[in-house]
């Protein structure tokens, strides 16, 4: 008799739907938000530094200038330089260039000093070339 309920009770944890109770949070990414403006308007304020440094790096490289815009951005790490609350901003970022039709040229990783009223670039660190579709590869520069 003992045998038989153990089969039952193992029937039973075996066959019965166990729950999960780990719950995750909705992500809405095609809605607005607070949080999505804020790293928009940085992004957007970040452009300008960034493309001077691509620029002056792709000029031994390609003719055409490559373009580099907020969406081709995305932070890698954020550091505030003088503890909390300070205003002083180390960022670094992997960016990709285009030329034309959103050809990708490469991969680079800039970081930028973010103070009051200035944003420079500290380093520039050149990751990966891409190589040019044949029609594009007019733009490339003899070595």
């Amino acid at each position: 008799m003992k045998r038989l309920g153990m089969v039952y009770i193992c029937f039973l944890l075996l066959f019965l739907p166990i729950q999960n109770h780990v719950y995750s949070k909705e992500l809405k990414l095609n809605v607005d938000s607070l949080e999505l403006q804020v790293q928009d308007i940085m992004m957007l304020q970040l452009t300008d530094p960034v493309s001077d440094a691509v620029k002056k790096y792709y000029a031994k490289s390609l003719k055409k200038v490559p373009v580099v815009y907020p969406y081709e951005m995305s932070v890698l790490h954020i550091e505030r330089m003088d503890g909390f609350r300070s205003f002083r901003f180390k960022v670094v970022l992997d960016v990709v260039p285009v030329i034309g039709p959103h050809i990708s040229v490469g991969r680079d990783r800039v970081t930028l000093l973010v103070t009051a009223g200035e944003t420079k670039v500290i380093s520039f660190e050149h990751i990966e070339t891409f190589e040019l579709p044949p029609k594009w590869a007019q733009f490339k520069k003899e070595e």
